[in-house]
């Protein structure tokens, strides 16, 4: 048979293939489709503010929040996401039997083609363009989007709502975007110039952004949130990690100790904390040493 020939009949079998499959499967997938996209939005909605919730509780229990200001951010989380998830449509009985022919002739469809490429035409063209195929974007990248659109629009109606540029800039730091994250904070430390906890997470976002670099403007923040309370878990944490990125491990180890004292001593933490002061110790002793 001819290239000619080859080539024509390949084309004819596929276009033959393809139209069936989309007569049977092309209206209930689009339909399927289009329910899938909406429960994927409505998933990554309750799944920011679950971490969301998640934070306020941790903050709760550490004494970083009162119970009033919990409260608050928890009832401004609630109303968000009730706004951003429109009640369920009614869901559309199908007949499952009707759908047969489209999936069997979906699964057909690839096997049919790859068969007769490999046959009738040239496979390397087909592992070439495979190689050469663009990486697609990563699930779940762009989830947060809906939500974080709706909290930007609303604060820029009202750009004083304190709660609402905390779960802004909470969310953007839950999707890896610090810089934005690190803005929003420091509108919020405008707003409430004087929390430690807002500090200490403004500090740990700006030095995110930067790298991991906790010196700057990250340890002007840390050293403001330490002055306003002390005792500060988050500030003193980042406190002994600063310190000790700038080899300065005494005074790291001395931070870490007295965060140690502040935790229970079956606390999750505290075992992690404990090795991270003593390395500090042994550093300090070497460097000494060493002088």
């Amino acid at each position: 048979m001819s290239n000619f020939w080859t080539i024509s009949l390949f084309w004819a079998l596929l276009f033959l293939f393809l139209a069936v499959a989309l007569a049977f499967v092309l209206p209930p997938l689009l339909r399927r489709d289009a329910r899938l996209g909406e429960v994927d939005r409505k998933m990554a909605n309750v799944a920011i503010y679950h971490d969301q919730l998640s934070e306020l509780k941790a903050d709760l229990g550490s004494g970083e929040l009162d119970a009033a200001q919990y409260e608050d951010a928890r009832r401004e989380l609630e109303k968000r996401l009730c706004e951003d998830m429109p009640p369920e449509p009614v869901p559309v009985t199908a007949n499952k039997m009707d759908r047969w022919p489209g999936f069997v002739v979906a699964g057909a469809l690839p096997v049919a083609a790859i068969a007769l490429y490999m046959v009738l035409g040239n496979p390397e063209v087909l592992f070439e363009s495979r190689a050469k195929a663009p990486v697609a974007t990563q699930q779940g990248q762009h989830d947060a989007a809906p939500m974080i659109a709706s909290l930007e629009a609303r604060l820029k109606a009202n750009p004083e709502d304190a709660a609402g540029w905390f779960t802004l800039a909470r969310s953007y730091a839950t999707t890896g975007r610090y810089a934005d994250s690190a803005h929003a904070f420091a509108r919020l430390s405008e707003l409430v110039p004087e929390d430690a906890r807002l500090l200490a997470d403004y500090a740990d976002v700006l030095a995110m952004a930067q790298g991991q670099n906790l010196q700057g403007k990250p340890l002007e923040l840390i050293n403001r949130a330490l002055t306003l309370n002390p005792d500060n878990e988050k500030a003193l944490n980042l406190a002994a990690s600063a310190a000790y990125q700038r080899k300065d491990f005494a005074q790291a180890a001395s931070y870490w100790r007295h965060l140690l004292k502040l935790l229970p001593p079956d606390a999750d933490a505290a075992r992690n904390i404990t090795a991270a002061a003593d390395e500090a110790d042994r550093l300090a002793a070497s460097s000494g040493g060493q002088e």
